[in-house]
């Protein structure tokens, strides 16, 4: 494996902002066509829709009116999409939950490594263990502190998956008895 050289973190800033900029772009793209195509990208929200499956709310018909409703209950719209739909917004919340309690320990550890760490890394390893020095006054700390922030990710992580499945199970039982017979 090749090391970080020095104008790597060049690249990464590069690619940071270029992925940023077309996420943007994707979102607004939807929005416009959402707006020019409301029977494609908002057919449970119209008129068109049978009664009894149409969403709970009708967002407005703005650009980025479909934002704050985008964040609705599952369990709201559950009668609408059906149950799988519904099971594939909570699986997309549970990956953000956890995304999440990975990112907190990064933002806490990053910059630590970056201004105690005491190595004098190339700039892009220098936010990683790699900038802790074996002799430097805090690198036993270091290390016990990502001990524990590894066994806090693991714990949290199984807890939310755990608590997703048991929610999964409780509302496919309940839609199995509502089957007809």
């Amino acid at each position: 494996v090749k090391k970080n050289s020095e104008n790597d973190h060049l690249v990464f800033v590069a690619s940071l902002q270029i992925y940023g900029c077309l996420g943007l772009l994707y979102v607004c793209i939807f929005s416009l066509l959402r707006i020019a195509s409301p029977l494609m990208y908002s057919f449970f929200t119209s008129e068109h829709a049978p009664e009894e499956s149409r969403a709970p709310v009708q967002p407005p018909n703005t650009v980025f009116g479909w934002v704050p409703h985008s964040w609705m209950q599952t369990k709201d719209i559950e009668k609408s999409v059906g149950l799988d739909a519904t099971m594939l917004m909570e699986f997309s919340e549970l990956c953000l939950k956890i995304c999440a309690c990975v990112g907190v320990p990064l933002v806490i550890t990053c910059p630590l490594h970056r201004y105690f760490g005491g190595g004098n890394s190339d700039p892009l390893s220098r936010w990683g263990t790699g900038n802790i020095k074996a002799k430097s006054q805090y690198a036993e700390y270091f290390y016990w502190a990502h001990a524990f922030l590894v066994w806090f990710v693991v714990i949290v992580t199984q807890r939310l998956i755990l608590g997703s499945q048991r929610t999964f199970i409780h509302r496919r039982f309940a839609w199995l008895e509502e089957m007809p017979a």
